[in-house]
């Protein structure tokens, strides 16, 4: 057994490890509470203070090493869903049109499977604002390296829909999900890609 934080402090977790090694998590130190930090089991522990600024929660990691993350970019100011290898950088996947909930996951073929949550747009009118949906909007997003980012909202059930949770996603993008319905109605399913009719 070893030590994966080698921190001062003994509150931390971490979220997950790939096939090389690499462990990334989350650990309270003296000066900080939950300071992100990443586990090289070739460079040793690399914090924060020493991860790329502007960059949000880390969301997950796949076995190329790449890490799924938030990143503003200071010259447009927008924020990108992006990959992240400490070796070559940022790579842009796609401008959500909100903020990635967690869980959000990735896989070994860069496909990734997430939530946007949007904030309901504010109308203007003769100077007062008003809200059209005070409900926060929901997208579930696939984004795949070939196709893009492809809303998956109209494969699940209405009923379903607000209560679905990702549980995992496999290497050929079969995306494992509970859904729910009602209060005492849930349901583990399978969304299965068709790539073919990506197109449609």
């Amino acid at each position: 057994m070893r030590d994966v934080m080698a921190f001062s402090s003994s509150n931390g977790y971490l979220r997950t490890i790939n096939d090389a090694g690499l462990v990334w998590g989350y650990a309270d130190t003296s000066s900080q509470l939950g300071r992100l930090f990443i586990r090289d089991p070739n460079d040793g522990l690399v914090v924060s203070s020493k991860l790329p600024p502007d960059t949000y929660s880390l969301y997950d990691l796949n076995n190329h090493s790449c890490f799924l993350t938030m990143h503003r970019f200071k010259r447009t100011e927008r924020r990108y869903a992006v990959l992240w290898h400490r070796q070559t950088g940022f790579a842009k996947l796609w401008c959500p049109e909100g903020y990635i909930s967690e869980p959000a996951m990735i896989n070994d073929a860069n496909q990734v499977v997430g939530w946007e949550d949007i904030e309901p747009r504010p109308l203007k009118l003769l100077g007062r604002t008003f809200f059209r949906n005070r409900r926060l909007k929901r997208q579930l997003i696939l984004w795949d390296p070939r196709y893009g980012r492809i809303i998956l909202n109209g494969q699940i059930p209405w009923g379903m829909r607000k209560h679905f949770t990702v549980r995992d996603l496999n290497n050929a993008g079969v995306i494992l999900g509970l859904a729910v319905k009602g209060e005492k109605s849930s349901h583990a399913v399978l969304l299965e890609p068709i790539p073919e009719k990506w197109d449609d």
